[in-house]
């Protein structure tokens, strides 16, 4: 037996790195990277657009957050009802509508980017995301 069987195999025979694991890890790995980007950029442009971005960043992340705290016993209960799989590609579709929205609206459309507008964008992304970690 050689190494990489040894590493990719538990004891009793059973594959470890299948394609449904290695598709699963990959969309995760994605999806953790997108949300650290956006988080990065957003604090990026508050720092360039606002004159108290230290407040303006704070309440960013409270209203990303705020929705984890409101909807976490929804989205258990709607976990335990729907299938994991599916809450999971839900919540990731629906997180980026709301993301290609942002952009479509401050690219295109040439919307004036104000707080306002980005805590409603967070707050929705907020929503996804309580959705999302529980089916996790």
């Amino acid at each position: 037996m050689n190494i990489s069987s040894i590493a990719s195999m538990y004891k009793d025979g059973t594959k470890v790195f299948t394609k449904n694991f290695i598709s699963f890890f990959l969309g995760q790995l994605l999806s953790h990277l997108g949300d650290a980007f956006i988080l990065i950029l957003t604090v990026a442009l508050i720092m360039s657009k606002t004159e108290t971005p230290g407040a303006a960043i704070a309440l960013v992340f409270f209203f990303f957050y705020l929705p984890s705290l409101v909807c976490a016993p929804i989205a258990g209960m709607l976990v335990d009802k729907i299938s994991r799989k599916k809450m999971m590609i839900l919540s990731t579709f629906y997180r980026l509508g709301i993301l290609l929205l942002f952009l479509y609206a401050t690219l295109k459309l040439h919307f004036p980017i104000s707080n306002l507008f980005v805590y409603i964008s967070f707050l929705l992304l907020g929503v996804g995301t309580a959705f999302f970690y529980p089916a996790k």
